[in-house]
């Protein structure tokens, strides 16, 4: 009588000195996507330094007072030097012993106090996940959240949100082995899929004076150790490239060819309903691939 209720999430990365947003709403089956924001900030606007902070914070501002946009709900990536995760393969029986197990390998490799870091977990059929953020920067992010307009913000990390765009993009329904693939131009971070449900995870970062060809053997290198884990199926035919470097044809193609693998750009908006999009949003869907992390962080607040 009343109609649905609409619920809205967005998803917040930052990466490239530029805040890549995705705003979508849920309205009973359908999913709707609100928003477009491509925001470039003439800093790095990383929170190392009272600078970068406060940038931030008046880009969030920024942004929501020039959009008309509302970030109640929503999920900001962390910085690849803000976490580490780890893939291990489950050698207990049950979901609390699997975690203690993970837990203990963690607190061998994380450098000084345990207790310095928020670790938390992700298990699949065959695999555990194991990630450690760094306190100090969760708490400098809570803080730019909160002066930036955002509420109770939730964070993830560029892997996890890479598979949650697959997921909900319907990427994963023939269970395919893939491998998908992040880039931006100081780094990368990849997730290897196995029967719907990742198997591996693997990153690599690089100085802003490496030349492009070495980048791209240190990469090569990176995913063919990725794709000999978890052997026990067949190797992916291939894979999915995003990121905001995914468009550039050294990475799009090239890379791909060379491991072996079909190579396609990531459409993170596959089964979206796009037609909410103003005309101005609707122009830098032709770059939908840059956008995969931030709809991945976006239908994480939607869905799960």
């Amino acid at each position: 009588m009343f109609g649905a209720k609409e619920r809205t999430a967005t998803g917040i990365h930052l990466v490239d000195n530029t805040l890549w947003i995705v705003q979508i709403a849920g309205v009973e089956e359908v999913t709707e996507l609100h928003a477009l924001v491509q925001h470039a900030l003439s800093g790095s606007g990383r929170l190392d330094g009272a600078g970068g902070t406060e940038e931030l914070t008046q880009a969030l501002l920024q942004v929501q007072q020039d959009r008309g946009l509302s970030f109640e709900n929503s999920v900001m990536a962390l910085p690849q030097e803000a976490f580490m995760l780890k893939s291990r393969p489950l050698v207990v029986a049950g979901e609390k012993a699997n975690r203690e197990h993970l837990l203990w390998e963690a607190k061998q490799v994380l450098a000084g106090d345990p207790n310095a870091y928020s670790i938390d977990f992700a298990l699949t059929r065959h695999s555990g996940f194991v990630v450690a953020a760094h306190r100090h920067v969760l708490d400098l992010y809570l803080d730019v959240c909160n002066r930036g307009g955002i509420k109770n913000p939730d964070f993830d990390i560029p892997p996890f949100a890479l598979y949650n765009a697959m997921e909900v993009a319907d990427l994963l329904a023939d269970e395919q082995d893939i491998l998908a693939l992040d880039i931006e131009s100081l780094g990368a971070c990849a997730i290897l899929v196995r029967g719907g449900e990742m198997a591996g995870v693997a990153s690599c970062s690089w100085d802003e004076d490496v030349e492009v060809s070495s980048r791209i053997s240190d990469l090569e290198e990176c995913l063919g150790m990725l794709l000999k884990e978890g052997d026990e199926g067949a190797r992916p035919e291939r894979m999915l490239i995003a990121g905001t470097a995914a468009i550039e044809g050294h990475w799009s193609v090239g890379l791909a060819e060379n491991l072996g693998l079909s190579g396609a750009l990531m459409d993170p908006f596959r089964g979206i309903d796009i037609s909410p999009l103003a005309a101005a949003d609707a122009s830098l869907l032709p770059s939908r691939s840059k956008f995969a992390i931030s709809a991945g962080l976006a239908f994480r607040g939607l869905f799960l």
